[in-house]
């Protein structure tokens, strides 16, 4: 008995026959539209993207407690998605500008993994083009993803009601995109700003950030290690304020949006600048000052206030070890350089590394209301002298030493090679009777200074083929049929008779 097939089941063949002028067309999806709409539409997707990457937890946390509407939650969401952008963060009569940057670092690998997929799609119309136009299509394709992303956060902000803050929601979203979109063109577009730069400039970038990087694992460790010393005061808080069930998860999902920021905070602390809570409280290695604090769990870690431990003091080391990084990252890609230049560019290097520290530290600042409430972070102006100082002369420290050690070395070396010549077994004295004299002729000088042994046989062909590339031609006795007659000896131009291998 047969069944009958169904019409879903059924397969269509179809066969195009291109001509001799004709081109296969190309079935990809993204491809049937011109690529400025496939990487604009990269940028409003990185935008609805990121605008989910808030809401989901937030609906989450709506799911656990209902006592509020649905699109109160939402809102909320959005609002804190704005506040990523620099937008502000309205908690009752509290504007809070501190940028929430434990959110907005989430953003940037959004825009570069959506740029990069709609980047590797135009670059395959530009494999076999000249780099200036792979350059061209890479700005482009960025150009448009930023405009995409900037023109979509400033339009949700200002649909939402945020217009004062407008600007900053505009330099913040122009930061994000730039940050994710440029680096997403660069690999598809086999386009790298590194190789752009003067030989001696290439490595300052990469030092920059792994001194940078240094000081954020000391900031890390010190808020790490004040946590887990003032743990119980963060307990204690938390229970006099009242947080039960679902109240302790959204307290602590929101504090946990501004974990970068502590640790850029904890990164001024360890520079020696310290941290400003407010108009009152200060703190620092050397001692600490309270005043007003807010009532939110996380300032139960800000340690006693009074003077501290000189051991303290060694958090400093942080800057040191940070300015050395950056010198030897540098360093390493100099290896003729004198002592002194050695020195002015580990100094060099320490300094913008420190000054990299002071321009991502000040982005973590703000405000959590008025009066008292407001300056929170890193203390600028000590920040922007500390930081480079105590980086730059650790780095200018480190590259005198390498400079010095390396010229230690190279002189040794050398030292070592001039005795090794001066007593080589294999050349004879002058005033030996073992160099048979040439009929008396005064030819024995001549012959003290022929190699002896077969390594120095090498080195004296080696040192003729240096002089002249001539030397390197081919046929050394090769003797071309018929171009020697009978009973003559066969002779190169360069290297005499040629010996005949006996028979």
């Amino acid at each position: 008995m047969t069944t009958r097939r169904t019409r879903s089941e059924r397969v269509h063949l179809q066969v195009q026959v291109h001509g001799d002028g004709d081109e296969p067309e190309n079935d990809d999806v993204l491809t049937r539209f011109p690529w400025p709409m496939t990487v604009f539409a990269a940028g409003v997707l990185a935008v609805v993207t990121t605008w989910l990457v808030v809401t989901i937890p937030a609906l989450g946390l709506w799911v656990i407690d209902r006592t509020a509407p649905f699109a109160e939650a939402v809102q909320m969401a959005t609002r804190v998605w704005i506040a990523a952008h620099g937008g502000g963060l309205q908690v009752g009569r509290s504007l809070w500008t501190v940028v929430p940057l434990g959110v907005t670092i989430t953003f940037i690998p959004i825009v570069w993994f959506l740029t990069r997929r709609a980047a590797l799609v135009v670059a395959e119309q530009t494999e076999e083009a000249a780099e200036p136009e792979r350059l061209r299509f890479a700005l482009k394709c960025a150009g448009l993803v930023i405009v995409a992303y900037t023109m979509g956060v400033v339009a949700i902000s200002a649909a939402t009601g945020v217009t004062e803050r407008l600007g900053i929601v505009l330099a913040h979203g122009l930061g994000v995109s730039v940050l994710g979109a440029w680096p997403g063109v660069m690999r598809p577009f086999r386009v790298f700003v590194l190789d752009r730069l003067p030989w001696w400039a290439q490595p300052v970038p990469m030092a920059m950030a792994r001194s940078w990087g240094v000081t954020f694992v000391g900031g890390v460790a010190a808020v790490a290690t004040t946590f887990v010393q003032q743990w119980p005061r963060v307990i204690a808080l938390q229970d006099e304020l009242g947080f039960t069930g679902a109240g302790v998860a959204a307290a602590w999902v929101t504090q946990a949006a501004f974990w970068v920021n502590l640790v850029l905070w904890g990164v001024s602390w360890v520079l020696g600048a310290g941290i400003r809570l407010g108009a009152q409280s200060v703190l620092t290695p050397v001692g600490t000052d309270i005043g007003f604090l807010p009532a939110i769990p996380v300032f139960g870690a800000v340690p006693p206030e009074g003077p501290h431990h000189e051991g303290l003091m060694l958090w400093l080391v942080v800057g040191v070890l940070a300015g050395a990084v950056a010198a030897i990252s540098v360093l390493r890609s100099l290896p003729h350089a004198r002592c002194d230049e050695t020195a002015v560019v580990g100094g060099l290097s320490g300094v913008l590394g420190g000054l990299l520290v002071v321009a991502t530290a000040m982005l973590s600042g703000g405000d959590l209301g008025t009066g008292n409430l407001t300056g929170l972070g890193p203390r600028g102006i000590e920040l922007l002298v500390l930081a480079p100082a105590i980086m730059g002369l650790s780095g200018l420290t480190v590259g005198l030493v390498w400079g010095l050690v390396r010229m230690s070395r190279m002189r040794r070396a050398e030292q070592k090679a001039e005795s090794g010549e001066g007593s080589d077994p294999t050349r004879p004295s002058a005033g030996s009777g073992d160099i048979d004299s040439n009929d008396g002729d005064g030819d024995s000088s001549a012959e003290d200074d022929a190699p002896t042994s077969e390594t120095e046989d090498s080195g004296v062909w080696d040192r003729l083929d240096a002089e002249d590339p001539q030397i390197n031609e081919e046929p050394t006795g090769a003797v071309e049929e018929g171009a020697v007659e009978e009973g003559e000896e066969p002779t190169n131009p360069r290297l005499g008779p040629v010996q005949r291998p006996e028979q």
